[in-house]
């Protein structure tokens, strides 16, 4: 190695420049940043992870005052709201076997099963009977508490059955997919 190529290797060094740094310019977190811990040979680092182009949080939607036309506004318009309203509240007594009610006691047979975490309402379904899924595969977005929650397959295997249909209410442990 020539002495000129050393000399500026060991000057990089000292400067803290012996990894050159990206010049890119990190966007700004959005609001699906999660925080992990990673572990690579006895080292811990603590690290923030955003999907590119990821699964939108919805947190409302809001609108401008009359006065004021979207286009004077210096912040771009809120994103639109989603396409699923949830039915207006209407008061009807309950039926002695509710359409809308996901049945508890399911004989899966020993089948792999996916399960309501908390009371919700059914937001969309990914999969349908039939398909075959990965574990960790989304198969039921369940809405509860203004959120999405992504309900995913457990295993490996074949969707059985799907329980529910969008806009159900489900309570906590309702079985929703039944797996092979």
């Amino acid at each position: 190695m020539s002495s000129n190529l050393e000399q500026e290797i060991i000057e990089k060094y000292r400067a803290g420049k012996l990894i050159e740094k990206s010049n890119k310019i990190a966007p700004p977190k959005g609001r699906g940043v999660r925080n992990f811990n990673v572990f690579v040979d006895n080292e811990f680092f603590e690290v923030d992870v955003e999907e590119i182009g990821g699964a939108q949080v919805v947190t409302g939607a809001r609108s401008a005052p009359a006065s004021v036309s979207s286009k004077s506004l210096s912040s771009p318009p809120p994103p639109p709201a989603p396409s699923y309203a949830p039915p207006p509240p209407v008061f009807t007594p309950p039926p002695a076997a509710s359409a809308n009610k996901v049945d508890r006691k399911v004989n899966t047979g020993g089948a792999s099963v996916i399960e309501a975490p908390m009371p919700g309402t059914i937001f969309k379904i990914e999969k349908d009977a039939g398909d075959s899924v990965k574990q960790g595969e989304t198969v039921v977005v369940l809405e509860a508490m203004k959120m999405e929650n992504l309900l995913t397959a457990p295993i490996d295997g074949t969707i059985k059955e799907i329980k529910v249909k969008i806009g159900d209410s489900v309570a906590n442990g309702d079985i929703l997919v039944i797996l092979e």
